[in-house]
């Protein structure tokens, strides 16, 4: 899959960014990967398509980010241990929540699958559009 989708996932937990930056780098996706809010504020300055983030966050929060990131309309994904609270709060917000004991590659995958536009070409290769700059 060649994509050019930029995934930002945000994770102070070493493993669970390892993991998911594994998975979606296997699939084709360009992940960058930050451990705290300062540098997911950032990051989310270049309007990435996607962005997965965990609940706990510092002194901020994922849903912190998802407000930010409704100004550009990146589709967000909070992960969480089971609270249906915060799960309520990130509907509120337009993103989606998947707790921590669901956290699965096949997941992860279906969610920024389901994220991405819509007006991508056929995925056989069949129809190919050439730009050029006239």
């Amino acid at each position: 899959m060649d994509n050019q989708h930029q995934i930002l996932v945000v994770t102070p937990i070493s493993t669970r960014g390892r993991d998911i930056r594994t998975w979606l780098s296997a699939a084709g996706y360009w992940v960058t990967l930050a451990s705290s809010f300062p540098a997911a504020k950032q990051y989310l300055l270049a309007s990435p398509t996607v962005l997965i983030t965990d609940l706990k966050l510092g002194e901020y929060n994922g849903l912190h980010l998802a407000v930010r990131a409704a100004t550009s309309h990146t589709a967000v994904l909070i992960v969480s241990e089971p609270n249906h609270a915060v799960e309520r709060e990130a509907e509120k917000l337009g993103a989606s929540y998947l707790s921590t004991a669901e956290l699965t590659r096949e997941r992860i995958l279906a969610f920024v699958e389901s994220r991405l536009p819509l007006n991508r070409l056929a995925e056989d290769g069949d129809a190919r559009v050439e730009w050029t700059d006239r």
